[in-house]
């Protein structure tokens, strides 16, 4: 899988945009945030994914390969600006909805709860042999680091 990398507008970029096109951008225009990528019911089940398990927010990973459709480069006052319209024959995605989360907080509950029981065990092996200790009067050596 190819590198990620950051698909947000920078500032200069939406700055030049607002100067080229004379709009301020709003924070409604979404572009600045990264691509949209719109996808209909064929392509999700096509890539094995059940769209009605999505919803808004939920993270996806998504891959893909095609070709570029359409390139261009307009010129202005703040130099060359290029674009490209990419056109995907093969796609991928992983949808992380609320099971994947939902089984990640109960793992963590059940390291939590394993990791209590642990130390409770460890306390009372401890209190166990601090009272073996006392009854025959025997100094027990401390153990280093812990």
């Amino acid at each position: 899988m190819p590198k990620l990398h950051p698909m947000r507008k920078s500032k200069a970029d939406r700055e030049a945009d607002e100067t080229r096109y004379s709009i301020p951008a709003t924070a409604e225009d979404g572009d600045h945030d990264g691509v949209s990528v719109n996808l209909d019911h064929h392509h999700l089940k096509n890539m094995g994914l059940d769209a009605g398990k999505m919803k808004h927010g939920d993270r996806v990973e998504f891959s893909g390969e095609g070709h570029v459709e359409h390139a261009e480069v307009q010129s202005g006052e703040h130099g060359d600006r290029h674009s490209a319209r990419i056109r995907l024959s093969r796609a991928g995605m992983e949808h992380e909805g609320e099971e994947p989360a939902r089984e990640r907080e109960n793992l963590r509950n059940e390291i939590e709860t394993i990791h209590g029981k642990a130390e409770e065990a460890r306390e009372k092996r401890s209190e166990a042999r601090g009272a073996r200790t006392a009854k025959s009067g025997e100094k027990v050596p401390e153990k280093a680091g812990g």
